[in-house]
């Protein structure tokens, strides 16, 4: 990191800046790959996500697209999981972690991080 940004970081900086925002969006990543997410559900998961924030106008066409999108991904999920009844609602519960999760990350004034972690651990 050194190299990209020009100088050294503390341990102590790295964890005080990004540790929490890592630990949340490690966390997420860990729920989905024992939850074994599809491409298909990820992006249903994020139209919802972008519809659902509260400065979108016009309000209604955002709902009603984002509702669109909630029926699609049950009516997927019951369709390919019939075994599993609860994997809709089980996604939907994490709507607010990933929001927060994001939140952290936009707010965050090293948001690049995980992406370079993503980047030099895939190698």
């Amino acid at each position: 990191m050194a190299r990209i940004f020009g100088r050294e970081f503390s341990a102590e900086e790295l964890q005080e800046e990004v540790g929490e925002m890592v630990e949340r969006i490690t966390h997420m990543a860990i729920i989905f790959r024992s939850m074994n997410l599809t491409d298909d559900e990820y992006a249903c998961l994020k139209v919802i996500i972008l519809l659902n924030q509260d400065n979108l106008q016009p309000i209604c066409a955002a709902e009603v697209i984002q509702e669109r999108y909630v029926n699609a991904l049950h009516t997927m999920l019951e369709h390919r999981y019939p075994k599993q009844p609860n994997r809709f609602g089980e996604l939907l519960l994490r709507l607010p972690e990933i929001q927060s999760a994001a939140q952290l990350l936009l707010t965050s004034k090293m948001f690049y991080v995980p992406f370079l972690l993503n980047s030099c651990c895939d190698g």
